[in-house]
């Protein structure tokens, strides 16, 4: 019996002869949680412009020193004012101009004096130490140049990532398609939840949860009805959801006992089974395979085994369908 890494990498090995992703050209507002198709490489600067990080006063070359001995007289940029959205213009030497946070420094700036660092007196504006060059300015490109890289195809985009497309003027992505995933439920005792109990019967957790999880690492997901413990049945079902699916996730059947058909029924559709069980607990009857081109995993039907075997396996396969680039979660000992 395999371990979980042994069973993972032959998994995740699968993916690496299957179709590159279906690509899609999406709005920004929807690529939250996807998966980026393209390395994005910056054809603008982040910064777009040289700018002041604090409000209070751009310093020409000369000009501090000025400010620091007796006084920088304010009348000869004192009248003016660079504000954020405004245009930065020019400094001429030995002169200083008010600014504020996020405002373009104006050609000749050196140096930014914040408020709290600066007094004035009546026309002179006065500082108590020497700022050092380039103080407080943030420079053209200096977060992210032209030509660079900014992300790398694989990313899943979370906010910030969002956030950083954005501020690069992308308003549209090209990312991975969601992987298509049709979830097989079996069982004579189950029923849907909320119906009409009947005797013996229990309502289908696995449906429900193993759709909210596909849809959790970026999959579609849909599920049938909870099917009958019978080989046809099953093997009805799997042709219907083979139709349309890139991943077909079952829950039950797959262990001894004396109707647990649905392996029997997968090998009857021309499964062929990378891995039938796993050194684990829950989820030892875990298995997975291909029929044809669509990936199979067939998850133990007691829900928290489901739910683990899941986790290890079903969730890294369909972020390794999107080209996550880390299609595995971190580990914590």
């Amino acid at each position: 019996m395999l371990s979980i890494d042994e069973a993972l990498a032959l998994l995740l090995a699968g993916v690496s002869d299957a179709p590159v992703p279906r690509i899609e050209h999406v709005l920004l507002a929807d690529a939250v949680g996807r998966v980026l198709a393209e390395d994005v490489v910056a054809d603008v600067p982040l910064p777009r412009f040289d700018f002041s990080a604090m409000d209070g006063y751009a310093f020409a070359d000369g000009a501090a020193e000025r400010a620091a001995s007796g006084g920088l007289p304010l009348d000869v940029e004192g009248a003016r004012e660079v504000w954020a959205g405004g245009a930065g213009g020019s400094l001429a030497p030995r002169t200083a101009c008010r600014i504020f946070t996020g405002a373009p420094t104006p050609e000749g700036t050196v140096s930014v004096v914040p408020d709290e660092e600066a007094t004035r007196e009546g026309d002179l504006l006065r500082i108590a130490r020497m700022p050092s060059a380039g103080q407080h300015i943030r420079r053209r490109g200096e977060d992210i140049a032209v030509g660079a890289v900014a992300l790398r195809r694989g990313t899943r985009l979370a906010a910030a990532s969002v956030g950083l497309l954005a501020a690069l003027d992308r308003d549209r992505v090209h990312i991975a398609a969601r992987p298509r995933v049709v979830v097989l439920t079996t069982g004579d005792e189950l029923r849907g939840a909320g119906e009409a109990p009947r005797a013996g019967s229990i309502p289908d957790a696995n449906g429900p949860m193993l759709r909210a999880l596909a849809c959790a690492v970026g999959a579609t997901a849909w599920s049938p009805a909870a099917i009958a413990d019978d080989v046809e049945s099953v093997r009805r079902a799997l042709r219907a959801a083979l139709a349309d699916a890139d991943v077909v996730l079952t829950a039950g059947g797959v262990s001894s006992g004396g109707r647990d058909v649905v392996r029997d029924a997968l090998t009857a559709e021309g499964a062929r089974f990378d891995v039938v069980g796993v050194a684990m607990k829950p989820g030892k009857p875990v298995a997975f395979g291909r029929i044809a081109a669509t990936h199979v995993v067939a998850l133990p039907g007691n829900p928290s085994a489901a739910f683990v075997a899941f986790a290890l396996f079903a969730a890294p396969l369909l972020r390794a369908l999107q080209g996550d680039a880390r299609p595995t979660p971190p580990r914590l000992r």
